[in-house]
């Protein structure tokens, strides 16, 4: 848990015992799944993590972020200066490319077909995940 810091929710600690074993008190038995006080103690868990004030906020920032407008060439504009790292991600989260250079910049060589995708763009002290649909 330490490498994501407040980016996570600790599930596990409130399951399991004190030898970190799973508690079978919150086991529907068949060794996989919650029972409905397993359930109770993952909701508590988002509630008191703030999942839904970190939705809204990630939400928001992705309506500040830069578009990339569809078709079948990635284009990004000048976002940043310097170099960056580009990685597109299908809607299975399956890496289609990987490369970098500086922007603005056009990308054609990107497996998949038509559909949604994900791009990162990250450079010294720029990082966004962006929203692109191939056509």
């Amino acid at each position: 848990m330490s490498p994501y810091g407040q980016q996570a929710l600790n599930f596990w600690d409130c399951l399991a015992t004190p030898a970190s074993l799973p508690d079978l008190r919150f086991s529907l038995g068949d060794g996989a799944h919650l029972n409905n006080a397993g359930h109770a103690r993952v909701f508590e868990q988002v509630k008191n993590g703030k999942l839904p004030e970190a939705i809204a906020a990630w939400k928001n920032q992705m309506a500040r972020s830069p578009q990339l407008p569809a078709g079948s060439v990635l284009e990004i504009s000048r976002l940043t200066e310097g170099n960056v790292r580009i990685e597109v991600y299908d809607a299975q989260a399956r890496l289609r490319y990987r490369g970098a250079g500086v922007l603005p910049m056009q990308i054609r060589n990107i497996g998949g077909g038509a559909g949604q995708y994900w791009v990162r763009v990250a450079g010294a002290d720029f990082h966004r995940l962006l929203p692109w649909t191939r056509s």
